[in-house]
């Protein structure tokens, strides 16, 4: 967890989004700067209250607030780091304490209004004893004060009720900023009062709701195992929580997470059940896409490891003991090279000509004029880019050893073809090299390269090929069927979108 919380390689900065542009990216860092330096102040404010009001009886109360307050402002922090350091692992932790922390401060609010209400100001009781007092003196005297006082009570109860209602307001309209669902239900556990949230989150009616029809609009799947955790947590007195699929009026089904705690009475029983419905549904789509990148990545995995293990033993039945390591090291090296062009792209394709050079450039770095190769676009499919890497591969090596690269004046001309034969696409590529050498061109047509040429990659390809050795070197030609080539359109997409981050 630790590892994931500063792992800088695994995301991307905020800065990209924000384009680097320097009045954006300072705009976005003061703002969040100076918000935390004024959520700071208030805590630092609150503590200064507490220590000079060492009676005060709600000082937990506020000691959780100003925590509270204090971590509103730490998330500020944390996302003027983002655009720099891509924390967002160590962001998403502060933000769960800190919604852990609201949440516990929402709660514990409520049971502590009675005695907060409670109080007396010092000024009530100086009036309370100066009425004692005067009644001793004078019943009329006695009478105008304890009218004065009711005066003064009635004021500050209207007061406090505004206070009240203007709280409850801008309660619920954080509820309702937060896109949050909040319900009550009675000491049952039936439904007790509407839920504009719930409603407006399912597109139920107040009736519906009312009727304890909730049910109705939780997936199928989990109904059964949700009212069995409702009705144990009502039975039981504890917190309820479970994950269920809730269906939204207009995106469908959504994951949820639902918590609900009891309210409890003076005398220990409850009085109410309040709970809220968060929002997971992001993260139950990711957790299920990390679960098919892990399954994705062992099936992958077990495949090279196939190719490598039938790659080192044919290898090891065509080489003498003294080459084997170095032929196949650096057939290793090949098949690596595909690879690194398939984890560039995502493992959605590879153009067939940044793979051609890929495979060519170990063996002709720097002299572009003595390799040509041409085609239509092709993106290939993660099978055909191993299947061709290791084609090309034995092609270059032997052409780097023998034929035409080992000749100064020696050209290789690669080019690719689309055709159509009947209502099926075809794919045609031909190695051909070109050289002015006078002795013939001597090469055993039953080692691993030919092995490779006429059997492996034909076969993988489900294609026909062609081998050839003449005096200026090798003549190679396959061809298959373009669906066994060519991977989806998307593919493209992605390697466009990996071509211009490497640009930018």
């Amino acid at each position: 967890m630790l590892q994931d919380m500063i792992n800088r390689a695994a995301y991307m900065a905020h800065g990209y989004c924000l384009l680097w542009k320097p009045w954006l990216v300072a705009m976005h860092a003061s703002s969040d700067i100076l918000i935390f330096g004024s959520y700071f102040a208030i805590p630092v404010a609150i503590w200064i209250f507490l220590s000079k009001r060492k009676d005060l009886k709600l000082k937990p109360l506020a000691v959780l607030f100003a925590v509270f307050i204090f971590l509103c402002g730490l998330t500020h922090v944390i996302q003027a780091a983002t655009l720099w350091w891509p924390i967002y692992e160590t962001q998403g932790y502060v933000k769960a304490i800190t919604a852990i922390v609201s949440v516990t401060t929402a709660i514990a609010i409520f049971p502590l209004i009675p005695k907060a209400v409670a109080i007396p100001s010092p000024s009530q009781l100086q009036i309370v004893n100066d009425g004692l007092a005067l009644e001793v003196a004078a019943h009329r005297d006695t009478l105008a004060a304890l009218k004065r006082s009711k005066d003064e009570l009635e004021m500050r109860v209207a007061e406090r009720t505004k206070e009240l209602e203007h709280s409850k307001a801008r309660f619920e309209a954080l509820v309702k900023a937060s896109a949050q669902v909040v319900w009550t239900c009675n000491a049952k556990g039936a439904v007790s009062e509407d839920s504009p949230s719930w409603r407006s989150f399912t597109g139920q009616s107040k009736k519906d709701w009312i009727n304890n029809h909730w049910l109705d609009v939780i997936h199928p799947e989990d109904r059964s195992r949700t009212l069995s955790a409702w009705e144990d947590a009502v039975r039981t007195n504890e917190m309820y929580s479970v994950e269920y699929r809730l269906r939204h009026a207009e995106t469908g089904w959504r994951w949820m997470a639902a918590k609900a705690v009891p309210l409890m009475s003076a005398m220990g029983d409850v009085r109410e059940w309040v709970g809220m419905n968060i929002d997971i549904d992001a993260r139950k789509r990711s957790d299920e896409h990390t679960q098919f990148i892990l399954r994705e990545l062992s099936h992958r995995t077990k495949n090279l490891l196939a190719v490598v293990y039938s790659m080192a033993r044919q290898a090891a039945k065509y080489s003498r003991v003294s080459d084997f390591v170095s032929d196949f090291g650096a057939r290793l090296q090949g098949l690596s090279r595909s690879h690194d062009l398939l984890v560039t792209s995502n493992w959605t394709g590879v153009p067939l000509h940044e793979h051609v050079r890929s495979q060519l450039q170990p063996f002709a770095p720097s002299d572009k004029h003595r390799v040509h190769f041409s085609g239509p676009p092709v993106m290939l499919r993660p099978e055909a880019t191993q299947a061709l890497g290791l084609a090309f591969h034995e092609l270059a090596t032997n052409a780097a050893k023998h034929g035409a690269l080992a000749s100064p004046d020696g050209q290789i001309d690669i080019s690719w073809t689309i055709e159509t034969d009947g209502n099926d696409e075809v794919f045609k590529l031909a190695w051909r090299e070109r050289s002015q050498r006078q002795e013939p061109f001597e090469l055993s047509r039953q080692g691993f390269g030919s092995t490779v040429l006429t059997r492996v990659v034909p076969e993988t390809l489900s294609g026909e090929a062609q081998y050839g050795i003449g005096k200026e070197g090798i003549a190679w030609e396959i061809e298959a069927p373009l669906s066994e080539i060519a991977a989806l359109s998307s593919a493209r997409t992605a390697w466009d979108g990996v071509a211009r981050a490497r640009a930018s």
